[in-house]
């Protein structure tokens, strides 16, 4: 990440690093929940009881 300056304004330009889902831990986990409902919102009349149940299974 680097932060450059321009000289003739008052605004910053913050430069940050390529993007890789790959070594993003919050991906991998939202990845994880993804498969997780596939497998079990069936058994659920409501979502959010399956989304819940799903992050109970993950933690």
């Amino acid at each position: 990440m680097s932060i450059v300056k321009s000289p003739l304004s008052l605004e910053t330009q913050l430069f940050l690093p390529p993007y890789s889902p790959d070594l993003n831990k919050i991906e991998k986990f939202w990845a994880r929940l993804k498969n997780q409902l596939y497998k079990i919102v069936h058994q659920f009349e409501n979502f959010w009881d399956a989304v819940n149940f799903a992050f109970k299974l993950l933690s």
